[in-house]
């Protein structure tokens, strides 16, 4: 089912999924008594950590496995730890390729 949404890039983490134009794309906030825009902003960062939050939590190891990491179970926690905070830090572009046709070369 086609939904007519539309993502609107903000940068490289965050976007808002808005309507397309023409479409009703408001609610009535009975609240506030008025009409507000019908739109999702959305951040893959914080959608990747919750995705490896709930994967840390319901994730079963085996001994079998913690035994064939490297270091054993001892170094494993501590490793899964450091993988989740390093997706926290800021939102970076990711470089080109060489030979990109954007890329431009500096002569010195």
């Amino acid at each position: 089912m086609w939904l007519g949404l539309t993502a609107h890039i903000i940068d490289h983490c965050k976007l808002i999924l808005k309507y397309l134009k023409g479409i009703n794309n408001t609610w009535y906030n009975a609240q506030f008594k008025k009409f507000e825009p019908l739109e999702y902003n959305y951040d893959v960062r914080e959608t990747i950590l919750l995705w490896k939050q709930y994967w840390n939590m319901t994730t079963m190891l085996t001994r079998e496995y913690l035994d064939a990491c490297l270091g054993g179970c001892v170094d494993y926690a501590p490793l899964r730890i450091v993988d989740v905070e390093s997706l926290t830090n800021e939102a970076y572009a990711p470089p080109l390729p060489t030979g990109n046709i954007y890329m431009e070369e500096v002569q010195d």
